[in-house]
């Protein structure tokens, strides 16, 4: 709950309610202020590691809950990465998927694509894991790749 109320005891924090330190940078990346934000969203030094961790074991939620509707198979663990390709007689499922297109997409490569065989629809799920300030800026980017990708794939299938 202290990160959440921004009360847990970053440098910044600790210069200005405690003054008890002078460098307010934070420890790992010495680009910015230590605060509770930055170490959630914005370090770069955790963005090839810890935040798609975070991403990935969200994604495998929304995967392993798929996985149960359709009767796919499913890793055991929460830990497990799942299987490129997944399917049965009923659906198939993709898991970090490229999806190739008759021209460039920039957001080509998305979390997961759900192709419901009996009633010939396909998904495609993309997730984020923003922080609070950043919640619309990411919709709706995520939103405009998106319209482009089914753009690209409608165009292709005509």
């Amino acid at each position: 709950m202290a990160a959440q109320e921004q009360v847990h005891p970053t440098r910044q924090l600790q210069i200005k309610i405690h003054h008890t330190r002078d460098d307010p940078r934070y420890r790992l990346c010495k680009d910015a202020p230590e605060t509770v934000k930055h170490i959630i969203s914005e370090c770069k030094q955790l963005a090839g590691n810890a935040y798609t961790e975070r991403h990935d074991h969200v994604a495998g939620v929304v995967y392993r809950s798929i996985c149960d509707e359709y009767g796919l198979n499913k890793p055991q663990h929460w830990w497990e990465a799942p299987v490129k390709v997944n399917k049965n007689d009923h659906a198939k499922t993709l898991w970090d998927f490229h999806i190739r297109t008759d021209k460039h997409v920039l957001a080509n490569q998305s979390d997961i694509v759900v192709v419901d065989k009996e009633n010939k629809r396909a998904a495609i799920i993309d997730i984020a894991v923003p922080n609070d300030y950043n919640i619309a800026r990411k919709e709706k980017e995520m939103f405009r790749n998106i319209a482009l990708l089914e753009n690209r794939l409608k165009n292709a299938g005509k």
